[in-house]
């Protein structure tokens, strides 16, 4: 599809910008270059920061961008990823989410934090697609859960988003290309993400978690905000951070808003994704070593594919002290994407804790 599209847009813009060899390189922005000029004729090749032919190039294909959506984004100071708060913080938070009440979280945190306070802890079913269903797949046992944190040693309230999905049946099922999860729109959400996500995240709300954060945002509306999530809890805390900012956000809130998740799944569509991108650019999508998680559900023969919303952030390993590059592009060639195979062990295991099983 996108090679006949490049045939016919290399026609066009021979015809309108008269030298076929001039064409691409006259446009000299991502922007102009991806953004239908030339109909789907160039590529930005983000090396040498030039657009290029689509069909003939020598532009490495880890530097290659297709999409307008995708060119490479500068990040502002206020946008500046803390790789402390990710491998401390985002973690202590997951780690007492592993605890089975909202009183055993709260003891769990307070070894490490003074002035907490734990507003509730609630559990849903998830890993349930109503496409799963129509292929006669078993219901799946995993529970997602979230709880909403007060910590006035630090002026934070965190919204804290966990599954304990096992990473088999998760990487089993999400690969899965002739069962891919169903696109549903959620009120308030521009563009689709998969029910797998959606249903658990709408249910977690209706429980008592949207109650939870409007009053902690209501009560500390000068406390900055985190949204924390892992595995499929990471696109449940890109959903519903999206959601806070658009129709939970009290006007009365000063406080900033940032989302850290760890190996989180696509979640929805290229417009989902540019539309997180505009509502809570503050995101942070952290990926350990050969974490495979993140490479799915896959944009290979679907006609709607996936697709991530920014910022990419990649440890070259699940160790405490492995070093990480932050992508500016939504879906880098030249990050996760460009290692062939991946690491099941890796899901579990970030800045050297196991996600799953740690405790504070």
């Amino acid at each position: 599809m996108r090679l006949l599209a490049a045939l016919i847009g290399l026609a066009f813009c021979s015809s309108t910008v008269a030298l076929l060899a001039n064409g691409c390189s006259s446009l000299s922005t991502c922007q102009q270059c991806t953004g239908g000029a030339c109909g789907n004729a160039c590529t930005w090749c983000a090396s040498t920061n030039a657009c290029v032919q689509y069909l003939f190039n020598l532009c490495p294909l880890t530097s290659q961008v297709a999409s307008a959506y995708n060119c490479p984004w500068s990040v502002s100071s206020s946008l500046e990823y803390n790789a402390t708060l990710a491998s401390n913080d985002a973690m202590n938070f997951l780690c007492a989410g592993n605890e089975e009440s909202a009183d055993a979280v709260q003891i769990a945190l307070s070894k490490e934090y003074s002035e907490v306070e734990v507003l509730g802890l609630y559990t849903v079913p998830c890993m349930n697609s109503s496409v799963w269903s129509l292929f006669g797949a078993a219901t799946s046992s995993s529970h997602c859960g979230a709880y909403v944190v007060i910590v006035n040693s630090t002026s934070t309230i965190a919204v804290v988003f966990t599954d304990n999905t096992s990473t088999f049946e998760l990487v089993t099922k999400l690969s899965n290309i002739f069962a891919v999860p169903a696109f549903v729109n959620v009120t308030g959400v521009t563009g689709t993400v998969y029910d797998l996500f959606a249903n658990p995240l709408v249910s977690l709300l209706k429980a008592g978690l949207a109650t939870d954060i409007q009053t902690a945002m209501t009560d500390y509306p000068d406390y900055n905000l985190l949204v924390v999530g892992y595995s499929i809890g990471g696109s449940l805390a890109s959903i519903a951070s999206a959601l806070i900012v658009t129709t939970m956000k009290p006007d009365s809130f000063s406080g900033s808003v940032s989302v850290y998740t760890l190996g989180q799944p696509r979640t929805g569509t290229a417009a989902y994704a540019e539309f997180h991108d505009s509502v809570a650019p503050a995101t942070f999508r952290i990926i350990s070593g050969l974490d495979p998680v993140p490479m799915l559900p896959t944009t290979l023969f679907v006609t709607n594919p996936p697709f991530h919303h920014r910022f990419e952030v990649w440890y070259n390993s699940t160790t405490s002290d492995s070093e990480y590059t932050m992508f500016h592009m939504a879906e880098d060639p030249s990050g996760r994407a460009s290692a062939l195979f991946g690491n099941i062990t890796d899901h579990a295991y970030y800045f050297g804790r196991n996600v799953d099983t740690c405790r504070l």
